[in-house]
């Protein structure tokens, strides 16, 4: 999302300088709000499906991998399962997690959604000692 003046600031610092905006935020029935010289949420959500759209459209039929931000895949996941998609807290999206949706022609299927088990520590046996054979 395109944050305007406040990129790169801190939540906080955005709160104390935006108060009126960071209670908009809130709101989540609110698809217009955006900070100054920023996109709104509205916005946002249709750049984000005109993208995958175009993708969907331009390989048509074969395996493809996007690799995007956790809020461009909440986004993409609530439109997609028809889901409201301000509501980022209900499509948590963790850093370096796999979501795995497959856009078919009787609708999507979702096999992964936020999955992070590649990211946990596998303690083996005897790990560590002598070199490999």
């Amino acid at each position: 999302m395109d944050f305007g003046e406040a990129e790169g600031m801190v939540l906080d610092a955005m709160t104390e300088k935006w108060p009126e905006l960071a209670r908009r935020f809130e709101d989540l029935s609110d698809h217009d709000v955006r900070f100054p010289e920023g996109e709104s949420r509205s916005e946002f959500h249709t750049r984000v499906r005109e993208t995958l759209d175009h993708i969907v459209a331009t390989h048509s039929g074969e395996r493809i991998l996007v690799v995007a931000h956790g809020g461009v895949i909440a986004s993409l996941v609530a439109q997609i399962v028809g889901g409201d998609p301000n509501d980022w807290r209900r499509y948590r999206i963790d850093t370096c997690s796999v979501t795995h949706i497959e856009l078919a022609t009787d609708g999507p299927v979702t096999h992964l959604m936020n999955d992070i088990v590649h990211l946990e520590r596998i303690d083996l046996p005897n790990a560590g000692e002598g070199t490999p054979s």
